[in-house]
This record gives structure tokens, sequence and C-alpha cells, in this order.
């Protein structure tokens, strides 16, 4: 299309919604007298406008719904996955367990430490010297 058929195609969209100027107004006014097929585009245009206004007559939105939809937007957006929940759960069960048993083991090693002896960890955290004969004899039973 050239740049005048773009222009008057405009000014032909413009006019059903807004008020065209004088000098507007007869230019597209001229080029429907010259052109059938602008003719026909328009009535066609009219002809569309018409069944969707009659089609959406009964129609429309209850107050506020501009808030709802948005209400609805934001906290579907804050929602998370059960997964996430889940394993978001567990991590800080987690956390709590571990620094229980971190603690229970500190206290334990303390206790070995202050009623042994000698400071070795190995005394302290009971765990046996053991030989390699008897680590053998151990993994063949």
């Amino acid at each position: 299309m050239s740049q005048k058929q773009d222009k008057i195609q405009d000014l032909l969209f413009r006019s059903f919604d807004d008020s065209l100027n004088a000098e507007e107004q007869k230019e597209l006014e001229t080029a429907l007298e010259n052109s059938q097929t602008l003719r026909e585009e328009k009535r066609q245009l009219e002809m569309q406008r018409t069944a969707v206004a009659a089609a959406g007559a009964g129609l429309s939105f209850k107050p506020f719904f501009a808030e709802r939809v948005m209400r609805r937007v934001t906290t579907e957006n804050k929602k998370e996955s059960y997964s996430d929940i889940f394993f978001e759960t567990l991590f800080s069960l987690f956390k709590r367990v571990a620094l229980a048993g971190a603690a229970a083991c500190l206290i334990i090693i303390s206790y070995n430490l202050v009623k042994g002896e000698n400071l070795k960890t190995g005394d302290a955290l009971y765990v046996p010297q053991a030989t390699y004969e008897a680590m053998l004899q151990m993994s063949l039973f």
C-alpha cells in the first residue's frame, strides 16, 4: 500500500472511535466517494462492530474485577510447589537435629576427656586401638 492509502485507511479506522477534524473528514469522504473497495471495507467494519457490540451487550465485569484479578495473580505467584515446601521443611528440621547431635557429641567428648586419664582423641571417642591382625581376624568372621 502507498502512504496515501495507509493514511486513508487510518482515517477510516479512527473515524469509528475519534472525531476527525474538518480537513481529515473531507479527505475521508472524498476517498470513499472515489473507491468502491474502501466503501465495502467501511461497510464490513460497521457490520463487525455491530456484531461485536450486540454479542457483548449483556456481558460486563462485576465491580472491582481488576483488583480481584491482580490479588489472585500476586497470591498465585507467592505459592510454592508442594515439593519446595516439603524440602524446605525437611531442611529446617535437619538443621535442628544436626545442631542437637553436634551438641550431644561435644558433651560426650568433653565428659570423656575430663574423666579419662590421658587426653588422646581415640580414648575420648571410645575408639579402641586396632591392630592390623585384629582387623583381619574381624573380617574373617
